[in-house]
């Protein structure tokens, strides 16, 4: 006899409902992350806690880490100060431009708030002066 798991919750997960057996390693029930996201999970990694999200927690778990990391560069702009990882999150932009806007000698402001892309008579250009 099978346990049941439905309405049950491990972790970041709850589980919805059992799924028709279709698979010789096991009991794959249906469950829902915290973040919304469903997912059919073996029964076997729920029970032994091998799965705890769908993803975005070892993903949210890997962002804290490199803002922990030591060696971290910190830059203050507007009052406010974060590590490179934190403004590129909150600005969109990606570390590699950052980092290269900065290992040029662009100033923070310039650097956080100049566009990847700008707009020059309909074609793209790179911060490189490259048309894209």
């Amino acid at each position: 006899m099978a346990l049941n798991l439905a309405g049950k919750k491990f972790n970041h997960l709850t589980v919805l409902t059992r799924l028709p057996p279709q698979d010789v390693r096991g009991v794959i029930w249906v469950c829902q992350c915290d973040c919304g996201k469903t997912l059919e999970v073996f029964a076997f990694k729920i029970i032994n806690d091998l799965k705890k999200s769908c993803g975005c927690k070892e993903h949210e778990a890997k962002v804290l880490a490199a803002r922990k990391k030591k060696g971290n560069h910190y830059l203050s702009f507007r009052g406010e100060t974060r590590c490179i990882s934190e403004w590129c999150e909150v600005l969109a932009l990606s570390q590699h431009v950052l980092r290269s806007r900065l290992s040029r000698g662009w100033e923070v402001e310039k650097a956080l708030t100049t566009p990847v892309y700008k707009a020059q008579e309909d074609q793209y250009v790179s911060d490189e002066g490259q048309v894209a």
